[in-house]
């Protein structure tokens, strides 16, 4: 309760006067540590854990993994992940996802892309990691190629993946590629939420198709400040009149 409501300090106190303690114990105060981003706090109290010889599970490495690869902290999660080859036989998509996520966010899309190839089982949410990593990485090529392979593999996208691909198109001005998924989205009946419409506003105004970026503005009917921003990038003052 204390590290949710982001107490760590009293929930460390509460630990610490627990006469008796069980991995649930132990997992709570590390979560408790990771969720309030206290990187150095959370990987001490997992080396704690090992030391009072507490077996850590795939849910505790998932967690520290998941903070690890926001933080951009690669030393440590590389030595996560030697920890958990050490410990763990068969690893499971998720701890499998978090280690695609990690080292993406941490520059190494390359051991990504290798971890991904030698996952037994994948899910939507691998595949999207995996996009997402090339996407942060700035490469449109092996991007598109990720997609084209989730499609042969018929892994059905969803608005994430979509949202990966025009960020994409976004960013590098893929305009024709950017009108495919658009144009996608429309043939297939699917219902656009505010982030995909804003992001197609933003792709064809960073292509300078200003009346397509108009059309998509006139669909959008919940307001936020990402919709403020992408309607003053094709409107200017004119909304101030």
């Amino acid at each position: 309760m204390y590290g949710k409501c982001g107490h760590m300090d009293l929930a460390r106190l509460v630990f610490d006067s627990m006469d008796e303690r069980n991995y649930v114990s132990w997992d709570a105060l590390l979560s408790g540590f990771v969720e309030n981003g206290l990187v150095d706090l959370a990987i001490d109290i997992f080396r704690q854990m090992e030391s009072a010889t507490i077996k850590p599970n795939q849910h505790t490495f998932a967690n520290l993994l998941r903070l690890c690869g926001d933080r951009r902290y690669k030393e440590y999660g590389r030595q996560i992940h030697g920890h958990a080859i050490k410990v763990i036989n068969q690893m499971n998509v998720v701890l499998e996802t978090e280690l695609i996520d990690m080292y993406a966010k941490c520059g190494c899309i390359e051991v990504s892309q290798l971890l991904f190839l030698r996952m037994n089982e994948r899910n939507l949410i691998s595949w999207n990691t995996l996009l997402a990593g090339y996407v942060g990485d700035g490469q449109p090529v092996a991007t598109i190629n990720i997609y084209r392979q989730m499609e042969l593999a018929c892994v059905r996208p969803d608005h994430y993946t979509l949202a990966g691909l025009l960020n994409l198109c976004r960013f590098h001005g893929l305009l024709h590629y950017g009108r495919q998924i658009h144009a996608r989205l429309i043939k297939t009946g699917s219902e656009m939420n505010v982030v995909l419409q804003t992001l197609l506003v933003h792709m064809y105004f960073k292509c300078r198709r200003w009346r397509d970026a108009h059309n998509v503005c006139t669909l959008i009917r919940e307001r936020n400040s990402h919709v403020y921003e992408a309607f003053f990038k094709v409107y200017g003052d004119d909304l101030l009149i």
